[in-house]
């Protein structure tokens, strides 16, 4: 084959990998962020039942 076709097809691949890459770290990053929230809500809930005396 030409080189020029190895060339477009390892591009190909580097970006199909690439993406799946993204779309991993995309969909952690998501996770994390609703984990921190769901933290930060639960700590602000059992602060304000501590001061409530419950």
């Amino acid at each position: 084959m030409h080189p020029m076709v190895w060339l477009g097809l390892a591009l190909l691949v580097l970006w199909a990998i690439a993406w799946l890459v993204l779309k991993v770290v995309s969909f952690a990053v998501h996770l994390l962020l609703i984990a921190a929230v769901l933290f930060v809500v639960w700590g602000l809930v059992k602060r304000g039942a501590r001061k409530a005396g419950l």
